[in-house]
């Protein structure tokens, strides 16, 4: 029942309307670009509104004003990897190993980089990530039920050889070798018609 109000009178009063405290503190930053409490406040309220592109630039900018932490560089990592689909990019790798540098044994950083590594087809080293992570956890850590499910899918993943696969394939002639590659990317591709989501399968075929 309440009358109409111009923007100016809203912004004034935002009340509870998060939207309207998101465009005070819009309009605040573009007559003080150089506040990094104002980014800092901002960029997780962009994250959580699925604002991928300004959340990466508000981070970008409380990290260049207010120097780097870990919640900045996770929060701009995330920001990287959500705009790419769930791909853990170089850009956002190099922030979260700057991250442990500040703070060694980081789950969030530790995580994601154990997911680069899964991501690059580095199976050996991925599983060893994740355990180690899994090691380092308390025991209900919420983020173990993730981490265990990329372990089982490490140790039994379609389309992964095993380390016996790889002895073998390296004492094969070149057409059996190619045969086997060939088995192999068949029976991933036919996975991924019943399962046309599944991101993982996709990253793992085109590096076949």
């Amino acid at each position: 029942d309440l009358p109409d109000a111009p923007l100016a009178m809203r912004l004034a009063h935002p009340g509870e309307d998060i939207n309207i405290l998101v465009a005070k503190a819009e309009q605040h930053l573009l007559q003080n670009p150089e506040d990094g409490a104002g980014w800092d406040i901002l960029a997780p309220i962009y994250y959580r509104e699925g604002r991928m592109e300004d959340a990466g630039a508000a981070y970008q900018n409380a990290i260049r004003i207010l120097g780097p932490t870990p919640a900045r560089l996770g929060g701009y990592a995330e920001s990287l990897i959500a705009l790419s689909g769930g791909l853990v990019t170089t850009e956002a790798q190099d922030a979260l190993k700057q991250s442990l540098a500040i703070a060694p044994n980081d789950p969030r950083s530790e995580y994601y980089l154990a997911l680069a590594l899964k991501q690059q087809g580095k199976t050996a080293e991925a599983r060893n990530a994740f355990e180690a992570l899994v090691r380092a956890s308390p025991k209900d850590a919420p983020w173990l039920p993730l981490v265990n499910t990329h372990l089982a899918a490490l140790k039994g993943a379609p389309g992964n050889p095993s380390e016996a696969d790889v002895a073998a394939a390296q004492t094969m002639d070149s057409g059996d070798r190619n045969a086997m590659i060939e088995g192999m990317v068949t029976s991933l591709a036919e996975k991924l018609k019943q399962d046309p989501k599944n991101f993982e399968g996709w990253m793992r075929i085109v590096r076949s």
